[in-house]
Parts: C-alpha cells; sequence; structure tokens
C-alpha cells in the first residue's frame, strides 16, 4: 500500500500543478516552474482522488507555515501587551473550490500574452486562504513578468476581495476597487484579527507599492497603482478606523515607520513627495498621482484624528476603559511620526509642480546600468 501523500497514481499532468503549487510557497523554486507556465498541460475536468489528496495536504500545511512565519514578527508578539486583549485566533485556512481554479488556469494553456483569452471563471467565492494563495500566485508569476496575464482575466469575484487588494496593491485599476461598504468585513472580529496576524505579509508588500510610485517612470502604470493604492487604503483605513479595531493597521503603522524616521533622526517631508514625473503626464494627472502617492501617510493621519478622540474620553465616560486600551496600543507609535506624515500630506496636496521639468524617459538599457 502506498504511503499517504505519494504521487504513485498521479497522472503527469496532475505532477505539474502539484509543482506549481508547492512552488508558491517557495519563492526561491518561481523560476523552475516558468517551463510549466508557459506550455499547455491538458488536465482532466476532475484531479484524480490521489492527486487531490496530495494537493489539499501541499496547500493546507503551506498556508499553516506561511501565516505563521507572518505572526512571528517583535511587533505582534508585543501588541497584546499594549492592547490588553487575548491573543487572536488564527483565521480559519479553508481552500475552496476556486484556489484549484486557479491552479488549473496556471497550467491548462500557455501563459504568454496579456492579449490572449484565458479567463479565469471561479464557481465560489475566495475564502481568507484562497486570497493567500491568489497572492502568492501573483508574486510568482510577476517574477516571471506574466502576472499581467492574471490581472486582465480575473472576475468579479477576485475583485471584490478588500483583502486581496491590500496583499496585492497593484490588482487592477480604481474602478475595480470595492465599495467602501465591502471593508466592513475587514473592520469586523475575524477580519481584523486576519489582518493583524497576516501583518507580515501585508507590510512589505504594500512597502513594494510605497517605493515604486517614488520612481515608476511608466506613466500608464504610475497613474494606474496609485489612484488604486490610495482608494484602497482609504477605504480599509476608514472601515478600521470606525471600528476602533486599530491592531488590524499594524501593517500601517509598521510601513510608516520603514518611510517616517523617528523624531530624533532629522527628516524633510518634501523628500517624500513626488516632484519628477515622467513626460506624458498633464498637470492634473501630475496633482492627482502626488496627493495618491501619500495615501499611507493620509491614512495615519485618520488614526491621528481618533487618538485625539481617545484622549478626550474623560474617566467617568462610558468609553474610558476602551480609550484607554487604545491609547496604550499606540503608545510604542512615536508621537512624532504623526505629525511628519501630516506635514508630507500637507505638502502633497498643496505643492506647485508646475515649474518643475519632467522626469526623462527611461530606457531599458538605462534601466539595466
Amino acid at each position: 500500500m502506498n504511503a499517504p501523500g505519494t504521487l504513485h497514481h498521479v497522472r503527469e499532468p496532475e505532477g505539474e500543478l502539484l509543482r506549481v503549487a508547492r512552488a508558491l510557497f517557495e519563492p526561491k523554486t518561481h523560476a523552475s516552474i516558468l517551463p510549466i507556465l508557459r506550455q499547455a498541460c491538458p488536465l482532466a475536468p476532475k484531479l484524480g482522488e490521489s492527486a487531490m489528496r496530495v494537493l489539499k495536504d501541499v496547500l493546507g500545511k503551506g498556508l499553516v507555515r506561511l501565516l505563521a512565519r507572518a505572526s512571528a514578527t517583535p511587533r505582534l508578539r508585543t501588541t497584546v501587551a499594549q492592547t490588553g486583549s487575548e491573543l487572536a485566533r488564527p483565521p480559519k485556512l479553508e481552500v475552496s473550490a476556486s484556489s484549484f481554479e486557479l491552479l488549473r488556469w496556471m497550467v491548462a494553456r500557455p501563459l504568454v500574452s496579456t492579449a490572449q483569452e484565458h479567463r479565469l471563471e471561479l464557481t465560489s467565492p475566495l475564502t481568507f486562504a484562497d486570497q493567500l494563495l491568489f497572492a502568492l500566485a501573483f508574486d510568482a508569476l510577476d517574477a516571471a513578468r506574466l502576472g499581467g496575464i492574471l490581472r486582465t482575466q480575473l472576475g468579479e469575484r477576485v475583485l471584490a476581495c478588500p483583502y486581496l487588494w491590500l496583499l496585492t496593491p497593484d490588482l487592477g485599476p480604481v474602478t475595480h476597487v470595492p465599495s467602501a461598504e465591502s471593508f466592513a468585513g475587514l473592520a469586523e472580529e475575524e477580519g481584523a484579527d486576519a489582518l493583524w496576524l497576516s501583518s507580515g505579509l501585508i507590510t512589505p508588500r504594500q512597502l513594494r507599492v510605497e517605493r515604486a510610485k517614488a520612481i515608476d517612470a511608466d506613466v500608464e502604470r504610475l497613474e494606474r497603482i496609485s489612484l488604486a493604492h490610495a482608494a484602497v487604503l482609504e477605504r480599509a483605513t476608514a472601515a478600521i478606523v470606525a471600528s476602533r479595531r486599530l491592531h488590524a493597521l499594524t501593517f500601517l503603522f509598521e510601513v510608516e515607520a520603514a518611510l517616517i524616521p523617528n523624531a530624533e533622526v532629522p527628516f524633510e517631508a518634501r523628500a517624500l513627495v513626488r516632484t519628477n514625473f515622467p513626460s506624458g503626464l498633464s498637470l492634473s494627472q501630475r496633482e492627482r498621482i502626488r496627493r495618491a502617492g501619500s495615501a499611507s501617510h493620509r491614512a495615519l493621519g485618520a488614526v491621528a484624528v481618533l487618538r485625539e478622540r481617545l484622549r478626550s474620553i474623560g474617566f467617568v465616560d462610558d468609553e474610558y476603559d476602551e480609550a484607554q486600551r487604545l491609547q496604550r496600543f499606540l503608545e510604542p507609535w512615536d508621537e512624532g511620526r504623526f505629525a511628519r506624515a501630516a506635514d508630507v500630506v500637507r505638502i502633497s496636496e498643496g505643492l506647485d509642480v508646475s515649474d518643475v521639468p519632467a522626469m526623462p524617459d527611461v530606457t531599458e538599457s538605462e534601466e539595466a546600468t
């Protein structure tokens, strides 16, 4: 009898799908699956029993390890003491048919061009675990410069997931960002805890986008990413601040700590506001992009408003205990960063860049050097 998890009864196309699934959890192996992604692997309508058992095992264990690593940051280990609350329970890591359909989509046909019609049709809403897997798929495809193919083939079920937009800030244009009401789920107890526990995954992705916005020379991509990212952060922060589950914004505090030094370090707010834009942008486009470029700092401003409100709650008020708990959570975040973030926002909204020359066009050869 075969031991559980062996591949003895897995057909070759199913084996290729399993290789892709494993590689999603190991960035160093992304290059090894490129040949699979560039060729067709005809799959049966349903995976065999053995292949499905192995796939569920790969996804289940991979997602648990992924979230465990994301939850192990020093900041997360101290949040419980700061808030005076109990440790949040990890979210359910149950994948739906959508994860299997994503993997099938990745291997069934060759991924070679954004012009191809290879629609990703999903039969069920995405779970929290599904959205994590989609984010990993974008990581792998972007590393191979194939992510644009998946972005052009996404359906409404994927684009309607606010959590995935935080994990993959360049998921699509601002017109595809879910409505403000859709972000309310992130502020509910289960959603807020999921954001907190996975902030180790969200923070580096948010930082990559922030830094890319400062140097991107592609006009179309710069405007698309800047506006969509600003809308996502604004809607997510508004929902979370209204719920007062501020631990869900740990990723935002981490991003701001990376972008803005503490009060002991010299700081020039103007340095964080982009003024050199690619040629081809109108003045109104520059203003929109410049304002959107301060999205993280503006989101922190929403927290600062709540912080001032919490400070005004007196001992005899009904909300006093909760206000004290939230202020304990905010204490480690240097107060000077709130002021510095506000300075960046003010400059981004009022700076006149009409006389600033456009950034020279950058060719691929120049980028390589």
